[in-house]
């Protein structure tokens, strides 16, 4: 996925429909999808996206676009949070599993 410079706070359906290189009508369809409709609306009622929501679109268009995943497995991924687990954490788990190992007579 190529990098792009998002330097505007809000953007709105017609520039973010240029940034991600899809119609405006996609962007509806997955705003509705994927649930990036926060109510952001100007003072006339048009769409605005945030950075995080260009960020989103772009992924959405990388995973089905490019990886050719369907909707329902790349609604998994987007929303999927894996934890990530710190340094301690890992050091942790280890010394439990060599504990374990050691009382199998490994």
């Amino acid at each position: 996925m190529k990098s792009i410079n998002l330097s505007k706070y809000y953007y709105t359906i017609g520039e973010t429909s240029k940034i991600v290189g899809v119609k405006q009508s996609v962007l509806r369809y997955w705003e509705k999808e994927f649930n990036i409709s926060n109510g952001k609306y100007s003072k006339n009622s048009h769409r605005r996206y945030s950075k995080e929501d260009v960020k989103k679109f772009l992924k959405i268009k990388y995973l089905l676009y490019e990886k050719k995943i369907k909707i329902s497995k790349a609604k998994e991924l987007i929303y999927s949070r894996k934890k990530s687990l710190s340094k301690i954490e890992i050091i942790n788990e280890l010394r439990n599993i060599l504990n374990i190992l050691k009382g199998c007579g490994a």
